[in-house]
């Protein structure tokens, strides 16, 4: 079942851009600290994207839906990245586009900036 939407959700990231200035933030951020995406999609799907835009190099670490026990807005995703680098939830910040995305870093203690 998850190999149908994986290959949907590759054919749907197909073409996706950066916005304007993405690639520069991320320069400026990696080497100060980790950066990590917690998504709901495929990790696959996900790499596709970021290597296709010439940014997976810049993060440290991936999760997707496999490497979770429950999708967002689930906080398993965030507890996984917390667990995985040994920080606290205090020395994160997420940023999301919806509102799963802040529900589950909530729940996880991060703070978050809705984009």
């Amino acid at each position: 079942m998850w190999d149908i939407a994986k290959k949907h959700e590759v054919c749907g990231m197909d073409g996706a851009d950066l916005e304007l200035g993405a690639e520069e933030v991320l320069s400026e951020l990696k080497g100060s600290y980790h950066l990590a995406i917690v998504t709901n999609n495929s990790v696959e799907a996900a790499e596709i994207t970021l290597r296709d835009n010439g940014i997976l190099e810049y993060f440290d670490i991936i999760i997707g839906r496999e490497l979770k026990k429950a999708l967002k807005p689930s906080p398993d995703g965030y507890l996984r990245v917390l667990d995985e680098f040994k920080n606290s939830a205090s020395e994160w910040l997420s940023v999301g586009d919806s509102w799963i995305d802040g529900m589950a870093s909530m729940s996880a203690g991060i703070k978050f900036i809705a984009y």
